[in-house]
């Protein structure tokens, strides 16, 4: 006797069919269900059965195919140009909101062409909706779901693409889907926290530039030419001073033009592989936001690799994918030469600490994770370990950094105040 599964899928023409199938074990269900061509909803184990398991009633339709683990960079006719127009990409929070009506649709029983429907006409921001759109009509000309997202990657995260593939795959569509949207919460929740600790020093650091060149620009020039008509003989940094506001008054519209081609030049460099590489290398290693950063890129890792553990991705399959979405180059990297150690046999951990990259509290819950063969569980332990330290990190950098930055306004102001003092003191002692 098999088990015997309830299923729920779509044929090609998107039509519901429900029915049972005995079988050994739920994937060899959801496996079967897709040699016959169906996209699987949900798979459910229903009891026993006397009937030889892989004997189903399945119609025969177009199966779906297995994706590629590396998706496209870029969309057909993207070439990358400053002025290439994209689409307005999805936020994590977007996403969350998504993926969590899909999954709450999906488990209610809904087909997942009916869902997207729904779906396509009350999701925001319209770019999404299109992109929802789109997917539907892959879906009704007989395209799986993953395969309908990767036709419009990058606009959907690689990690979307992949966890609903393994969502089709072993029948839990719906549980994936919960799973993507709890990940997106996360990713929301971190990028928050990291905008609140960043947006403050900020717009402290904007309004001193503000002051200082107002002061450098506008004021100094008028004291200039008091000065010059009492004769004075001006201080060294006075006269420095005067100096850099008259050369900003006469030469700004070049150093506007300069300071432009600069910056595009830097963007233009960080687009490349080995600037964008040295860029997050050099993220890591700032002062005071490189250890927050480490922490942010750590809880990413932690957290992306659970998620995608839990939903059935293959180990190293899930790792490279990691590096991918990790949102650094030198974490991806370190990945990418740890891959062919752990093709050759070796455990996870082993590569990784190797790399000197990851800190030694993650290496060694990923070896405790792969001991006990819970790797998705220690993992999400990790992750909420370094989203509690980031937490507790931005509010430690708040009261830091505040009296720090009020100090650097403080310096730079009074140096120029001291400029346009001390002259006068020297002027009424002559006059004295």
């Amino acid at each position: 006797m098999s088990p015997l599964y309830k299923y729920q899928a779509r044929d090609g023409k998107g039509q519901s069919i429900s029915g049972e199938l005995a079988a050994v074990a739920p994937h060899q269900a959801a496996q079967e269900l897709r040699e016959s061509g169906l996209y699987i909803v949900s798979i459910r184990e229903a009891g026993l059965s006397a009937r030889p398991a892989g004997k189903s009633r399945a119609p025969v339709a177009l199966a779906v195919r297995r994706l590629p683990l590396r998706l496209p960079d870029r969309q057909a006719g993207q070439t990358g140009s400053l002025f290439t127009v994209r689409d307005k990409k999805p936020n994590s929070r977007d996403l969350m909101v998504f993926c969590r009506q899909f999954a709450t649709a999906v488990e209610a029983g809904m087909t997942v062409l009916a869902a997207l429907k729904i779906l396509a006409a009350q999701t925001r921001p319209k770019s999404l909706a299109q992109k929802v759109q789109e997917v539907i009509t892959a879906l009704e000309k007989g395209s799986g779901l993953a395969e309908a997202f990767v036709e419009h990657s990058p606009f959907f995260p690689r990690i979307l693409v992949h966890m609903v593939e393994a969502g089709e795959i072993s029948g839990s569509l719906d549980v994936t889907l919960k799973r993507l949207a709890d990940y997106f919460e996360k990713e929301h929740d971190l990028r928050e926290k990291v905008k609140s600790a960043s947006t403050y020093p900020a717009v402290i650091m904007v309004v001193a530039l503000l002051v200082v060149a107002f002061l450098i620009i506008r004021v100094l020039p008028m004291f200039a030419q008091m000065f010059a008509g009492m004769g004075a003989e001006l201080p060294l940094i006075t006269r420095l001073l005067m100096s850099l506001g008259t050369g900003a008054q006469q030469w700004w519209p070049f150093i506007f033009l300069g300071l432009v081609l600069l910056v595009l030049a830097l963007r233009r460099y960080v687009r490349t592989t080995r600037g964008a590489y040295s860029l997050d290398r050099l993220k890591m290693r700032l002062p005071v936001f490189g250890p927050l950063y480490q922490k942010v890129v750590f809880a990413r890792f932690s957290r992306t690799l659970a998620t995608l553990l839990a939903s059935g991705v293959g180990v190293l399959p899930a790792l490279l994918l990691v590096g991918r979405v990790s949102g650094n180059k030198v974490v991806e990297e370190a990945i990418a030469k740890s891959a062919t150690g752990i093709r050759q046999g070796q455990s996870m951990a082993a590569p990784l600490r190797a790399s000197a990259i990851f800190p030694p509290m993650l290496t060694e819950m990923l070896k405790i994770g792969e001991e006990t063969g819970a790797i998705d569980t220690m993992m999400g332990k990790v992750a909420d370990f370094y989203e509690a330290d980031v937490a507790y990190a931005v509010s430690r950098l708040s009261a830091v950094i505040e009296p720090i930055l009020i100090l650097g306004v403080a310096i730079i102001v009074g140096t120029i105040v001291v400029a346009i003092v001390t002259p006068m003191f020297e002027i009424f002692q002559h006059i004295q």
